[in-house]
């Protein structure tokens, strides 16, 4: 029904088990060498998609993007994240969303079908279920971070975006949809000096073919992450809508806590003080754009 729809669950299929290459999407042949090039571009261009059938499928997509989130893959022998690309992705659909005006908001103002699907339909990826049930604990994984910033310093940059004016040459305008695909893909994201995204260091070995490695995320720390790294328009949209993302986190941490049985573990031990440390920053964010809108004179 949809192209970039289409594109989309096909390669995210060919990730999720025994495949043989090249694979058909349409009347493009895709090699096991460029499946990481194509699934990011079909990242990008899936809030492209037509209104109607991203509606029917939403659910499934959403799904789809918060398994790529948590869960590295790996491809031609090498581990890859997505989780940057997933979450830019999941911001722009929520964007067109709340923008369509074919569609329904509660007295809040809240897209109704985002908050059906949290409240009704939003799990845990599976991924992670089967790794503290069938584990217990995670595997040893250290996490490092790249471009953390304080609550302070985003909090400035936030307010800044919100004051610059676009006919400002100083000021890097908005990228063509061509020329931000063709930016992205020109170096890897391992490489680039402005990754924002988490990486591994794994302590177990995989297997060469598996398209799984053993190291995984927590769903809400790297929810909290991206929200705190988020750069230009994407931090724009996210604290625009930031209810999504806050129910997204409460309701994960939630099912966090219940899967570890961590229930009877005081609160400040239930989750790590790295993810304690970014909920702080995310919260003075937010308070002072609070603070910014309420001060600002009535025209």
């Amino acid at each position: 029904q949809d192209n970039h729809l289409e594109k989309f669950l096909t390669l995210c299929h060919a990730l999720e088990g025994p495949v043989t290459f090249p694979i058909r999407v349409l009347d493009q042949k895709i090699t096991e060498s460029s499946l990481e090039h194509d699934l990011k571009l079909s990242l990008i261009q899936l809030s492209s998609s037509r209104l109607e059938p991203l509606v029917l499928f939403l659910h499934l997509v959403l799904d789809k993007l918060f398994h790529l989130t948590v869960q590295p893959m790996m491809i031609g022998g090498q581990t890859v994240t997505f989780s940057q690309y997933t979450f830019e992705s999941v911001v722009s659909i929520v964007s067109s969303l709340h923008n369509s005006k074919d569609l329904s908001k509660d007295q809040h103002g809240r897209n109704c079908l985002l908050a059906s699907y949290v409240y009704y339909v939003f799990r845990l990826p599976e991924v992670q279920k089967d790794m503290y049930v069938a584990g217990g604990n995670m595997t040893d994984v250290r996490y490092n971070t790249v471009g953390r910033t304080s609550a302070a310093s985003v909090g400035s940059k936030l307010a800044q975006t919100r004051t610059m004016s676009s006919s400002n040459p100083d000021i890097a305008g908005i990228q063509s949809a061509d020329d931000e695909v063709k930016s992205i893909m020109s170096s890897k994201v391992s490489g680039r000096s402005s990754n924002r995204m988490s990486f591994f260091i794994e302590s177990s070995n995989d297997t060469m073919g598996s398209t799984r490695p053993s190291g995984r995320k927590h769903f809400h720390e790297e929810l909290a992450l991206q929200m705190v790294v988020s750069t230009n328009m994407v931090r724009e949209n996210v604290f625009k809508y930031v209810w999504f993302f806050f129910e997204l986190l409460v309701k994960s941490m939630a099912q966090y806590v219940h899967i570890v049985d961590k229930q009877e573990v005081t609160r400040r031990s239930r989750f790590s003080n790295r993810f304690k440390d970014d909920i702080s920053t995310i919260v003075n964010v937010v308070t002072s754009e609070i603070g910014a809108l309420l001060s600002k004179p009535a025209k």
